[in-house]
């Protein structure tokens, strides 16, 4: 029995991922048995390396609540303002085919939705992390995480009935990433940005080249404007500029390194944002209305 027992692991050993039906439900249910192991790991994890504290004014008591309410509602604010200013641009260019459509048609329903961070790899920080929530809860493949409101931190890839693998965003697997740098101070030309297209290294920087007439500074803000993203990731932060330097290899460029603030190793809980499909089913019924007025039909 014993060597037909290790012919039959060795052969399930090499079978492919969802080569048997009940693999993933096993595994789920294990994944399911091991989280609040892994939570009290994360939990220790840190004690011993806090997240760090967000920039803000020293109060005691509901003051100090107050104040951080204040500056989540500015730094949303922000975002939704570059998000609309992005998106109202994009739409000039095309202003024939969209005629018709209202501003209210253009905003996101979301839907936030908190979310506590389970299985982790122990030696990769910026490897998949496990979710507590799921397909049940309304979580689909493409569904952002951010964390502290304005931070975007990842992605979910893989989604089951009660839990999700989110990437991070400093993944090496991440694809590029369409940015816009603002500077720190919102003072210098703050509102246009620098385009510039993050490429994640794996050591929770990205870099990216940028024309040297292009004024960026170490502090400045880079936030994600890309049309590969859902539209409720708009104008979130990606990271601060870490550092700029000429490129010895193309004398007219330089070297940007991005690194964000937070890393989903340093955080326990994210907050998952759940687009509705209302926005889509409008926008695309209003645009079908524009092309027909255009066509002449009614």
């Amino acid at each position: 029995m014993f060597p037909l027992a290790i012919v039959v692991t060795f052969a399930l050993a090499l079978e492919p991922s969802g080569g048997f039906g009940l693999t993933s439900v096993v595994s789920e249910v294990f994944r399911i048995a091991l989280t609040p192991f892994a939570e009290g790991g994360n939990w220790i994890a840190r004690m011993l390396r806090p997240a760090p504290a967000s920039p803000g004014i020293d109060f005691e008591g509901e003051s100090a609540q107050y104040v951080k309410f204040l500056e989540s509602q500015m730094l949303e604010n922000e975002r939704l303002y570059r998000a609309e200013k992005e998106k109202s641009e994009s739409l000039q260019k095309s202003l024939d085919q969209l005629q018709g459509i209202s501003t209210e048609l253009m905003k996101t329903n979301v839907k936030p939705l908190l979310a506590r961070v389970g299985m982790r790899s122990a030696l990769e920080p910026l490897g998949p992390v496990t979710l507590n929530r799921g397909t049940r809860h309304g979580v689909t493949v493409g569904t952002v995480a951010v964390y502290d409101a304005v931070h975007l931190v990842g992605q979910v890839v893989e989604v089951s009935n009660f839990q999700c693998t989110l990437l991070p965003l400093a993944n090496a697997k991440t694809p590029l990433v369409d940015v816009k740098v603002f500077p720190h101070d919102r003072q210098r030309g703050a509102t246009e940005g620098v385009a510039l297209q993050l490429q994640a290294k794996g050591d929770g920087t990205f870099i990216a080249q940028a024309e040297r007439l292009k004024v960026i500074n170490a502090g400045d803000e880079a936030v994600l404007m890309s049309s590969a993203w859902p539209g409720s990731a708009q104008a979130m932060h990606v990271g601060v500029v870490e550092s700029v330097k000429p490129d010895d290899m193309q004398p007219l460029r330089n070297i940007v390194v991005v690194r964000p603030v937070f890393q989903i190793s340093q955080v326990a809980e994210v907050v998952l944002k759940l687009e509705s499909d209302a926005e889509q089913t409008v926008i695309a019924d209003a645009d079908a209305g524009g092309h027909d007025a255009k066509a002449g039909r009614p």
